[in-house]
């Protein structure tokens, strides 16, 4: 049997190595990013399509591995903190994923087809150290492993940057020479403050999104008088005033220059080099890697902090960024504070949530992170909404649910209800299967008197790969394909009379809380799977219609346009779906998080901060108030 494996598809990649294609009996693709490309591949059956089981048992079980692994190791003779264990296993679970998973894929051919290893001709398509190294160590199971590389990519040039970034000294020769080249070594250091800022938040943030889902937060805090600084990352599309590019404040190696590294002597033994994908050697380098990193990225948040000395820091995103500026402020006594952006299932590894206090957008997401997979309990989870919803809530109310209209947008007159989808395209040729099938089904269901819109995910536009395919069954006076720079999800929701959205998909909250009818996708056979359906916002009954092919989304979207019945029935779900998941229709989450900072800048404990909730906008006018 042959099997063809790549790192990453591309259409270089289905030209060149075509011959091994064609040749194989199965291929797999870690990641695709051309949509185009990824519909090539679907329309050949040999390529296979991850399952989200599979995906999920797989990212399960080396979340458990690295988490014992990290538990097992110690730094001058003492424990990791728990700061240091997250960061440590984020490090090595993002470097080791590919490999998991690549031997993932061929396991499961293996099993699929009743074969051994040594009945299997491989041929892998990389450059990631780490994957290579994986199955390098099963080369003398195989029949026979070949390597292969994209053009203008160099295994030997990846694996020389893993090098430089495990060691210290070497790392900070590599910071010096990129300060040197982007002008930074020149730029004026931050002055040091003393004693801490008792009104200034310091908001640290990877792009343009989480700006903007911060951004009802800030009004509210200085309306109250603090006053909030902005790093970002990431450069920013629409940068405030203020905001500070993170790179220009902190430096890179001057965090090298200012404290010794104690390196951990790495305890690896039979029960976790068992388990793991790669050698020991490259084992030995993903922990080197992963704690240099942790250490500088660490230091050079402290360097920022202790310029600002804010009374509270705030991070979005659960990576290294987010988890370094946290660990840097429990060193200096600055309390953290996490804001969710989505529905939170139960965390799956010990680097999620490490913040002093975590906001989640309702009592269901609190009590599904009171305890872990692994059976932790975690503290400092408080229930606080989501602000970005509440301007919707209050939209909503101003309009009475009636369909706004769009600017400098005018619908067909043959085709008078808008149907609104929305396209999330991924890294996973799934992603691209379970897209690919809804569009399909939009093209085929769509009634004859409705005009389809289809928005693109503002971090994901793939505007050739839905045109392409919507154009294939609907014309082109049917359906058209906007952008976030043409208009903004919420603006659409309240334009359209119907919304339809994949089974999983946050957006459904959003129509929710827009009030506008929506429609649930499924996808049978291409199941999500256990930690995704995990959250019970995903089986609440009545919220919205789920449907299965096209004849039974055709008939939703029938009865969602012209059957006032059929659209009451939803919205009588809304004001229990809102109080479940959200806290309240009360459009206060922008002040119950303001209220929470300011708890824990003032040294309170989350678990005893109450939020405040106020009366529900949807039964009548009200402010926020305590009940």
């Amino acid at each position: 049997m042959r099997v063809f494996l790549a790192e990453e598809l591309t259409a270089e990649a289905l030209g060149r190595y075509s011959g091994l294609i064609r040749s194989a009996d199965h291929c797999w693709t870690l990641r695709v990013r051309q949509g185009t490309v990824a519909l090539a591949a679907l329309q050949d059956s040999r390529w296979q399509k991850e399952s989200g089981p599979l995906f999920e048992s797989v990212e399960a079980r080396l979340g458990r591995w690295a988490n014992s692994l990290v538990m097992a190791q110690t730094v001058a003779g003492r424990p990791l903190s728990a700061k240091q264990r997250a960061l440590l296993s984020y490090g090595i679970e993002a470097r080791l994923r590919l490999a998991v998973f690549g031997r993932a894929f061929l396991q499961q051919t293996l099993s699929q087809n009743g074969c051994q290893a040594e009945d299997v001709t491989l041929d892998v398509l990389a450059t990631d150290t780490y994957l290579r190294d994986s199955f390098r160590q099963l080369r003398p199971r195989l029949r026979s492993l070949r390597f292969h590389r994209a053009a203008r990519s160099w295994p030997l040039r990846h694996q020389l940057e893993e090098t430089v970034t495990g060691s210290y000294r070497l790392r900070g020769a590599a910071l010096l020479w990129e300060e040197w080249q982007a002008g930074r070594r020149s730029r004026r250091e931050v002055s040091g403050r003393t004693g801490r800022a008792s009104m200034l938040a310091a908001v640290f943030i990877l792009n343009q999104r989480y700006w903007d889902l911060f951004q009802p937060v800030q009004i509210e805090l200085e309306s109250r008088g603090w006053r909030v600084q902005v790093f970002y990352y990431n450069p920013l599309v629409c940068p405030t005033k203020g905001a500070v590019p993170f790179d220009a404040a902190a430096g890179g190696s001057r965090a090298c220059e200012q404290e010794a590294i104690d390196r951990p002597a790495w305890v690896l033994g039979e029960e976790w080099l068992q388990e793991s994908p790669v050698s020991r050697p490259w084992l030995t380098m993903a922990l080197d890697a992963s704690w240099v990193t942790a250490h500088i990225q660490v230091r050079r948040h402290l360097r920022v902090l202790e310029a600002t000395r804010p009374a509270v820091v705030i991070s979005f995103g659960p990576e290294t960024m987010s988890l370094a500026l946290q660990a840097s402020a429990e060193r200096l006594g600055i309390p953290s504070v996490f804001i969710n952006h989505t529905f939170r299932e139960p965390a799956r590894s010990c680097w999620f949530l490490q913040a002093t206090a975590s906001t989640m957008f309702g009592r269901a997401c609190a009590q599904a992170n009171a305890v872990d997979l692994e059976g932790n309990h975690r503290t400092g989870m408080v229930a606080t909404g989501h602000p970005p919803y509440d301007a919707m809530l209050k939209r909503s109310v101003a309009s009475s649910g009636r369909r706004e209209s769009l600017a400098a947008f005018s619908l067909p007159p043959d085709r008078p209800y808008l149907v609104l989808t929305l396209a999330l395209w991924g890294l996973e040729l799934v992603s691209y299967a379970m897209q690919e099938r809804a569009l399909k089904m939009l093209a085929e269901a769509l009634p004859h008197n409705a005009f389809l819109v289809c928005k693109l995910h503002p971090s994901w536009e793939d505007r050739e790969t839905c045109e392409a395919v919507l154009g294939a069954g609907l014309p082109r006076s049917a359906f058209r394909v906007v952008g976030e720079g043409e208009y903004r999800t919420p603006d659409l929701l309240a334009a359209c009379d119907v919304a339809v959205m994949h089974e999983q998909s946050m957006s459904l909250t959003d129509a929710i809380v827009l009030g506008r009818p929506a429609i649930a996708i499924a996808h049978p056979e291409l199941p999500c799977g256990s930690f995704t359906m995990r959250h019970p916002a995903w089986s609440f009954k009545g919220a919205w219609r789920v449907v299965n092919d096209s004849v039974e989304l055709r008939q939703a979207l029938v009865a969602l346009t012209t059957d006032e019945r059929e659209k009451q029935s939803l919205l009588e779900q809304r004001q229990a779906y809102l109080n479940e998941f959200l806290v309240a229709a009360d459009a206060c989450a922008s002040r119950r998080v303001a209220d929470l900072v300011e708890h824990v800048g003032a040294g309170g404990a989350p678990e005893t901060f109450v939020p405040l909730v106020g009366q529900s906008l949807l039964k009548k006018s009200a402010r926020c108030e305590d009940i």
